[in-house]
């Protein structure tokens, strides 16, 4: 039907459903056969299954245009497999006022057949039914009732596509972790970091400073995905609608492509992508895997609307960039007497631009450029002992400041640099605002819309805010910026602290806050905004939410330096 399909959303609730107790709702479309412990299969023999008719759904009534398709994903989880389980029947029927139509029916049989293990995608015509409202029955029947063997069959991503004038743009959100802003030539290092990062500066939008809600990966993801600042409790995704959620409810197929560290999604995270997906092969950070993987994703979905988030980790600790990147910049490394960590870790960004440079070019030779919102930014950045510590612990300017660029053509103006302060929270509500769709009043951004009609506008706010450290960590600080003004709150040892940074960018010269009026008020909106965070009412942490990880997820914390 060609690139002008759209879809029609009308499921509601989980993208994926699966009969197996305990089971992620959302899962890896790219399964690999797993081999079971002898514990695990006895297990697995000895479980009474649910009854595979809790599968069964029925979507909400829509209306079918003319050249419509019903796609679904059929699968079975891989525990099934390895043993003697059941065949299953997957069945969608098409119920209108007047009928009842078997559209769709597969079998699979994954003890048996390998090719009936992980997805498979289905596709039916609805031609017959155009013009028609119709209701979509989904249901999974073993093809005999008395078999009692395991079935873990599950429904993925159900949705109509119908060929449409395009009304919005694919949507690509890059999270560059740890990416600090001040370490991109295109930010002002010296040292040629980010060749083609300027470039893409050049079709767009290039936002000078750009901050972090948070100074590390959950908190920071958090806020990019939902628009709420964080306060370190690890639960903003339980609270507020996400990005995914919001663009999935208007119609967009949705997919993520993680590294398999921090971004659980037992905490949030994989709400309202069809697909999320994580990297769990080491060694962590591999760009280059991610991005390659998400654009096959985009090769093979590219007829539809899209909303894509890629997340690497390629310049987080330990830095190791590959050859020939290892050597670059010997010589003015020496000459400006960097230090071993950061050389690494900016050669690292040099790597990363590359392989950036190679994503965007697959993105582009499937979607046109005035068809596509590119979103470039980072949850945080690094330290490297300009306030004596390393990693991304203390809430300076090189943790918390980011990169920040949204390239369309045609709309996000070309080569503008955009010093207002805005914040990684401002992105939900600016796509939303770009996109026509409504805005919830409730989160803490605010659209940068206005900004990208003229860099002299100003937001609907006068303070940015911003949490230290998170819930485990020593006592929190909150950060306050007003234009080029910046106070941290005093917490535990620390005392307060103010910032002018037109003329001290590098805060190694603090101000007294009672010198001035605006620094007395960013302290006290500082200490509020902290009080505030601190009494928000949130749901408890179960019981072992971020102990209970799988040693494969433990390993690569470890390997990054979050636990012990």
């Amino acid at each position: 039907m060609g690139r002008d399909e759209v879809p029609v959303p009308f499921d509601e609730g989980a993208a994926v459903r699966s009969a197996l107790p305990g089971s992620p709702i959302v899962v890896d479309a790219a399964w690999q056969p797993q081999t079971l412990s002898e514990k695990e299969f006895r297990r697995l023999r000895t479980w009474s299954p649910r009854p595979v008719e809790s599968l069964d759904q029925r979507t909400r009534a829509v209306d079918v245009p003319r050249g419509a398709v019903f796609r679904v994903d059929t699968g079975t989880l891989a525990p099934a497999w390895g043993v003697d389980s059941a065949p299953v029947e997957f069945i969608v029927t098409a119920r209108t006022a007047g009928e009842s139509v078997e559209i769709l029916r597969a079998r699979m049989d994954p003890a048996r057949r390998a090719e009936d293990r992980g997805w498979r995608r289905r596709e039916a015509s609805l031609e017959a039914l155009a013009g028609k409202r119709v209701e979509f029955e989904l249901r999974v029947r073993t093809e005999r009732r008395d078999d009692d063997r395991p079935q873990l069959p599950v429904w993925g991503d159900p949705m109509l596509i119908a060929p449409g004038p395009r009304r919005s743009p694919f949507v690509v959100l890059l999270s560059l972790d740890t990416l600090r802003a001040r370490s991109l030539s295109t930010y002002g290092r010296k040292v040629e970091t980010s060749p083609f990062f300027t470039k893409l500066a050049e079709r767009g939008t290039l936002f000078s400073r750009a901050y972090s809600t948070f100074i590390n990966t959950i908190g920071g993801h958090e806020s990019m995905f939902t628009g709420v600042y964080n306060d370190g409790q690890y639960q903003v995704t339980k609270l507020a609608p996400t990005l995914a959620e919001t663009l999935r409810a208007a119609g967009y197929v949705t997919a993520a492509f993680t590294e398999n560290v921090a971004l659980v999604p037992s905490l949030g995270y994989q709400r309202g992508f069809s697909r999320y997906s994580e990297n769990k092969q080491l060694p962590l950070g591999d760009a280059t895997k991610t991005f390659r993987t998400a654009a096959r994703w985009v090769s093979e979905n590219a007829r539809a609307r899209f909303f894509l988030f890629v997340h690497t980790y390629a310049v987080h600790e330990p830095y190791d960039p590959a050859p020939p990147y290892d050597a670059f910049f010997e010589e003015e490394f020496e000459r400006a007497g960097v230090a071993d960590d950061q050389r690494r870790y900016e050669r690292e960004v040099r790597e990363l631009d590359d392989a950036l440079a190679d994503f965007v070019a697959s993105l582009t030779s499937e979607i046109s450029a005035e068809d596509l919102l590119l979103i470039v930014t980072a949850d945080h950045g690094e330290e490297f002992r300009e306030h004596g510590g390393t990693t991304h612990k203390q809430p300076y300017e090189e943790v918390l400041q980011v990169p920040l660029l949204g390239v369309w053509k045609g709309v996000v103006p070309e080569g503008r640099v955009v010093d207002t302060p805005v914040s990684v929270a401002d992105i939900p509500p600016t796509v939303s605002a770009m996109l026509d769709l409504p805005t919830d009043p409730d989160v803490d951004g605010v659209s940068l819309t206005p900004l990208l009609a003229s860099p002299r506008r100003e937001l609907s706010r006068d303070v940015l805010f911003a949490t230290g450290v998170g819930r485990d960590g020593p006592p929190p600080r909150f950060v306050a910026w007003a234009g080029a003004s910046k106070c941290i709150t005093a917490a535990g040892p620390h005392p307060a602290e103010c910032f002018d940074l037109s003329v001290d960018p590098g805060e190694q010269r603090p101000l007294e806050p009672q010198d001035s009026v605006l620094h007395r008020k960013l302290i006290e909106a500082a200490a509020a905004y902290g009080r505030g965070a601190q009494s928000r009412e949130l749901p408890a942490l179960e019981p072992g939410k971020l102990d209970s990880v799988d040693e494969e997820r433990r390993r690569n914390l470890r390997a990054l330096g979050y636990v012990e």
